[in-house]
């Protein structure tokens, strides 16, 4: 009997690693951490996994990301010539910090056709995590909120401090205004639904007066008194302002039962950042939240118009006191003359 002995391979020939794609869209990688909000901070990239084969594929799926959390599936499994999707959560913490971070994601195939596989090539998507920026910021008032009276050139200080408490090295815009507070004007009423009236509010000036106080920087009264800080996160700066009762033109002023010049003025200190309100749009205007914060104090300005509480209680005593003054001047003066050729 003969014996045939087949020739047995010594060495398997290399198989291939499959054949499949990666495609991940970052598109939901922005994640507000804004803590006044109620969008939680919150996102996730949802992946697609493309199968080349006519036999299964199951693929290990790892990720690594810095200070935020990723939740996703372990392992995934696709069918020959067919495609399954999956996603990682991103999970961040409010008032995290302005950054960028980078997401790395790998997946290896673990088998094919139900068998093990064991292969050191893999598939690596990276893209980044953006955190995105929040503008917030605190204000710290150096006097009481309370109605503030200049007589006669009297001057006022106001000084507030700002913080910069957003996430993220911002602009906070300060600035100044003031006007004169609009009063009840009971010769114009308006009709409401209920049937009643409702005065109408108007400027109790003219605009041939001066209605503004100007106020002026206490520490460089020729700056500008609206400013532009740029601030790191929890750094500070301190604004004083300062002004001044001396209205130059206030002819036509109301006047108080004294006689005297009174107007009472709305002032108002207003802070904003930049983040807060977005950048310009012509056909949109600010894209963000263009509220500026206002704090406003009532200023009740009282000017002497020259005839003081006396003389206008005392009919004539302005005249007696002008008659008074000629009298001294007369006697002071041949003394004078005395004095001199003596």
């Amino acid at each position: 009997m003969l014996l045939h002995t087949l020739p047995v391979a010594s060495a398997q020939a290399p198989i291939s690693p499959p054949d499949y794609t990666l495609i991940c869209d970052p598109t939901n990688t922005q994640i507000e951490v804004d803590p006044n909000t109620p969008k939680p901070p919150e996102g996730s990239v949802e992946c697609t996994v493309q199968n080349q084969e006519s036999y299964a594929i199951e693929l290990s799926i790892e990720t690594e990301l810095e200070l935020v959390e990723t939740q996703h599936v372990n392992s995934i499994e696709i069918q020959g010539n067919s495609e399954e999707t999956f996603e990682v959560s991103l999970k961040a913490e409010d008032e995290m910090l302005m950054m960028n971070l980078l997401l790395e994601l790998e997946t290896k195939v673990t088998k094919t056709g139900g068998f093990d596989y064991s292969d050191d090539e893999s598939l690596n998507y990276r893209f980044l995590v953006n955190i995105l920026q929040y503008g917030e910021f605190s204000i710290e008032a150096h006097q009481s909120n309370e109605d503030v009276e200049l007589i006669d050139g009297e001057e006022l200080q106001l000084s507030y401090t700002i913080t910069n408490t957003g996430n993220g090295m911002d602009i906070i815009l300060f600035n100044s205004r003031s006007y004169a507070t609009p009063v009840c004007d009971e010769t114009k009423r308006q009709e409401i639904n209920d049937g009643g009236t409702l005065c109408e509010l108007s400027t109790p000036v003219s605009d041939d007066c001066d209605e503004e106080l100007v106020a002026k920087d206490a520490d460089d009264p020729k700056a500008n008194v609206h400013v532009n800080w740029m601030l790191d996160v929890d750094e500070s700066f301190t604004r004083t302002l300062s002004f001044a009762g001396n209205i130059e033109n206030t002819s036509c002023w109301p006047t108080d039962s004294n006689g005297d010049y009174n107007l009472v003025f709305t002032q108002q200190t207003r802070v904003i950042s930049d983040s807060q309100r977005g950048y310009f749009s012509s056909s949109q205007g600010f894209t963000g939240n263009n509220n500026w914060t206002t704090i406003e104090t009532n200023i009740d300005v009282t000017m002497n118009n020259g005839r003081g509480i006396i003389n206008s209680v005392v009919p004539g005593f302005e005249a007696i006191l002008t008659l008074i003054a000629m009298c001294v001047a007369f006697v002071r003066r041949p003394v004078e003359q005395y004095s001199q050729t003596k």
